[in-house]
């Protein structure tokens, strides 16, 4: 689903189409958007409407878990993510995402979920020349080891980030790239504008609203959070090898609702991102 967010829409769109072809995209608008419906002319758009209330989060997430378990009736696999994810396989194993999924059966997995750090004082360079080209650091996040290739029925809590799915597959070369963090400017910018459409509900406690958290301006910060990334220790490798054995260590049941899971956990170390990825995204 996506609204407004036109340059991650484009690197979507460009990524994930030369590997599928864009007949096989499926983009759902957030109320009508010219530059939306430019960008993924090629693909397949389902206009909803672009209205927002407290149950938005409830509803959308119903709409995306139907029409992620309707086109199974259709595809071998299919990756239910945001604009700014972005499943990738490390390059050295020389294989295509897509070469990757036919040797897969019908599972549920989870790639390692990574978020892409930008350090203003090294990283100068604008993201439009390319996100893994212009920014080589990122971190270590639980939230976005989600489980978000579907290769049979199954349903997702709000955000994606858990599934009734009691089976856990990872691997330890298929990585989720979050990209929110990658650019202050354009971090700000998305900031803005959801804090925007939320400001005229007046809710007075975001805590008590239904709608995600990460759409109200006071946990977003408007910069804070990322100018504080950029100064967190480096690690040496891009190996996430502990991560991956304590998410298998911690898994379980989350609640009576069927949901299941692994320790939370965001990583305190950035890591370098090996300069093979640089012409992916």
């Amino acid at each position: 689903m996506v609204k407004d967010d036109h340059f991650f829409l484009q690197k979507w769109v460009a990524y994930y189409g030369a590997m599928f072809g864009a007949d096989a995209l499926y983009v759902v608008s957030h109320g009508r958007d010219e530059g939306v419906d430019r960008i993924a002319a090629d693909c397949n758009i389902i206009h909803i409407p672009g209205g927002f209330d407290d149950d938005f989060d409830a509803k959308r997430w119903q709409l995306l878990n139907n029409l992620t378990n309707g086109l199974l009736g259709y595809f071998e696999f299919v990756i239910c993510s945001d604009v700014d994810e972005f499943v990738v396989l490390d390059p050295k194993l020389k294989m295509s995402l897509p070469e990757f999924l036919a040797r897969r059966g019908n599972v549920v997995i989870t790639p390692i979920g990574v978020e892409v750090v930008h350090l203003p004082d090294e990283e100068g360079e604008p993201v439009e020349k390319g996100i893994l080209a212009t920014r080589r650091h990122c971190r270590y996040s639980s939230f976005y080891s989600k489980p978000c290739i579907i290769g049979k029925p199954v349903e997702l809590a709000r955000g994606g980030h858990y599934a009734k799915e009691p089976v856990l597959k990872t691997f330890r070369n298929l990585y989720l790239f979050h990209m929110k963090y990658c650019d202050l400017d354009l971090y700000r910018e998305t900031a803005r504008k959801r804090a925007g459409a939320v400001a005229a509900l007046e809710v007075a406690d975001p805590r008590e609203s239904r709608i995600s958290n990460g759409w109200f301006a006071e946990a977003r910060g408007f910069g804070p959070e990322i100018e504080r990334l950029a100064f967190l220790p480096r690690a040496e490798a891009f190996d996430f090898s502990q991560e991956a054995r304590e998410m298998h260590d911690t898994w379980e049941q989350r609640n009576k609702h069927g949901l299941w899971h692994f320790r939370k956990k965001i990583g305190e170390r950035l890591h370098p991102i090996p300069k093979r990825f640089s012409g992916i995204l």
